[in-house]
């Protein structure tokens, strides 16, 4: 069975601004979710409960069903684009991970190098630019957290 799908009742700038409307959900026995729990700065904090429970959700949060389903989702991001596909206002950048890859690789270089193990550095060079380069085939496209769908965003 499919698990239900997530919506957005809200967003906040951080964790500690989403914990008491989350907490005031817990006690009321609807289940959340914090999208970004694991924050990370300039990015926003999505409070999101299981479709189901959206109207009861929406009660306890005094927030009127008819205001919430108005708005591109509650307190929407204007930096996040709406997916093509499913109309979904839930997309992330992806980030450039590649440039990780690169200086990565360039630190095992200079750790072998130093070692006296330059084959082994070598091997982590050709291993990081191929990283680089397969990480850097969705750098500067966006991704839908509803269905999945990768593109790039003008």
């Amino acid at each position: 069975m499919l698990p239900e799908r997530l919506v957005t009742v809200g967003w906040f700038g951080t964790p500690d601004e989403a914990a008491d409307p989350q907490a005031k959900l817990e006690k009321a026995g609807v289940t959340s979710y914090l999208s970004g729990e694991f924050y990370r700065h300039n990015e926003p904090v999505e409070l999101r409960v299981p479709e189901g429970e959206l109207n009861r959700a929406l009660a306890v949060l005094e927030i009127d069903p008819k205001e919430w389903a108005s708005e591109e989702p509650r307190g929407a991001d204007p930096r996040f684009k709406s997916c093509p596909d499913c109309g979904s206002g839930d997309s992330r950048p992806i980030r450039p991970y590649a440039l990780y890859a690169l200086v990565t690789s360039l630190i095992v270089l200079a750790a072998s190098v130093a070692l006296g193990q330059i084959a082994i550095g070598m091997g982590g060079v050709f291993l990081g630019w191929f990283l680089a380069m397969w990480l850097s085939r969705d750098s500067g496209k966006t991704k839908c957290l509803h269905c999945g769908r990768k593109w790039i965003a003008s």
